[in-house]
């Protein structure tokens, strides 16, 4: 008993109330500061995935081996075994500089499946440092694509949880009612969330989304390729804080070709020749989203006239397309090339089926503000994902009493996709 509270004061030493600071911060010479990154870095995954936990931490080993000008860099970071100064494996928020990691607050054990987790995260951020320019987004865990992202199996009631994409607009909604903060770049550093449905569910809430279609690797004890170390893969942090330390001037955009061109030169040399990887960003808050989300919907429309004819053409067009993630049991398809899939097949096209291809290849590339991918494994990849999965049972969320399909802003916004995609599958 004794050394249990001997314990707890110890912890109790670091311990900062988990609630918002109004103290503005800014650099050292003095005025608003040009960046703020904000790291959600979700490792809180369970004992029997440790390799999400190695990644996390190594992640932050990246931060602080970069060169810091006029950017600062922040973090909410949860694990699932104790930390080393403590006998606790709480939610901290860190500060991040060159050679330095700065416990801000501990908060307890915290869900990171949470909107709630997220948007507090945001908001004590925003609050202590009211002056930044450019303000980025950036969450590291496993990713579903629509179904969500930031898996917690280990909260304080024992419950897992994961992150909806209900969830996230309900995290990026409060926080900017909260501070108005608009995010100049929003990143996923997470398997398979450059997904068309995702992009339209944050629209509202950054200017540019940096994600990958693709699954990421990340390697881990055993399975590792030398030289990198155990948790390295997933984002090259080190060289992005590093480069946009050097170009300060950098918008949203300016970051995201930042990240996706350090991704790019990480993931192409040896040893990863034989890896599948893609990086892309898109610009969200422009026309040409909505014009190609209303091309979506005509495309669902004009293929759901078609099934009773040309079943088994469609089923080729999307057996036929980039997939993700790879093999007989995909998710998503790159979506310009399932549009060139069905352009090469004589499914009686019209006037309206040419349109809506022709749309959506134009507005993809309107949208585009870089992309890169495996010119081995993932040659047709274009920068956006949409939900045609191989079977029924991959309609349906991972969790049963997780929000459809249906209940998607894209679905709403294109629901002649929804429509194609149940009497494709056969959705009861």
């Amino acid at each position: 008993m004794i050394r249990k509270l001997m314990a707890v004061l110890l912890c109790s030493i670091m311990l900062i109330v988990c609630v918002p600071s109004a103290a503005p911060v800014v650099n050292a010479k003095g005025g608003g500061l040009p960046w703020l990154i904000m790291a959600y870095l979700d490792g809180d995954v369970g004992l029997n995935d440790p390799t999400i936990e190695h990644w996390v931490l190594h992640s932050m080993d990246e931060m602080q081996a970069a060169f810091y000008h006029s950017v600062k860099c922040v973090v909410c970071v949860d694990r699932t075994s104790d930390w080393p100064d403590c006998t606790n494996s709480n939610t901290r928020y860190y500060e991040i500089s060159a050679g330095y990691r700065t416990l801000l607050v501990d908060c307890g054990e915290l869900n990171m499946g949470s909107p709630a987790t997220l948007s507090d995260f945001i908001i004590w951020a925003k609050t202590n440092n009211p002056a930044a320019t450019n303000y980025a987004l950036v969450l590291t865990d496993h990713g579903g694509g629509w179904r969500g992202t930031c898996i917690d199996n280990v909260d304080a009631s024992g419950a897992g949880d994961w992150m909806t994409m209900a969830d996230l607009t309900t995290a990026l909604s409060v926080a900017k009612s909260g501070t108005g903060v608009t995010f100049s770049m929003l990143g996923f550093d997470s398997c398979l969330m450059a997904d068309t449905e995702v992009a339209y569910q944050v629209k509202n809430y950054a200017n540019v989304m940096v994600a990958s279609e693709q699954t990421e690797r990340v390697f881990d004890t055993g399975t590792e390729l030398p030289p990198y170390d155990p948790g390295s893969g997933g984002w090259p942090w080190t060289a992005i804080i590093t480069d946009l330390s050097n170009q300060i001037t950098a918008d949203g955009a300016g970051l995201a070709t930042i990240v996706c061109n350090d991704f790019k030169i990480f993931y192409e040399g040896n040893p990863f020749e034989n890896v599948h990887w893609t990086i892309s960003a898109v610009k969200l808050q422009t026309t040409s989203f909505t014009t190609l989300v209303t091309a979506v919907n005509s495309l669902g429309y004009e293929l759901n006239k078609r099934l009773a004819k040309y079943r088994a053409d469609i089923k080729v067009c999307a057996n036929g397309a980039q997939a993700f993630p790879p093999g007989p049991t995909y998710r998503f398809v790159d979506l310009y090339d399932f549009v060139d899939q069905v352009d090469a097949c004589n499914m009686g096209e019209t006037r309206a089926l040419i349109h809506a291809m022709g749309t959506i290849r134009t507005q993809i590339d309107n949208m585009k503000v870089a992309e890169y991918h495996s010119e081995l494994l993932d040659s047709r990849a274009h920068g956006l994902s949409v939900f045609l999965p191989w079977g029924v049972s991959d309609y349906y969320p991972l969790n049963p009493t997780d929000p459809t399909y249906d209940a998607l802003a894209f679905t709403t916004a294109a629901p002649n996709w929804n429509v194609f995609l149940k009497a494709y599958l056969q959705v009861p």
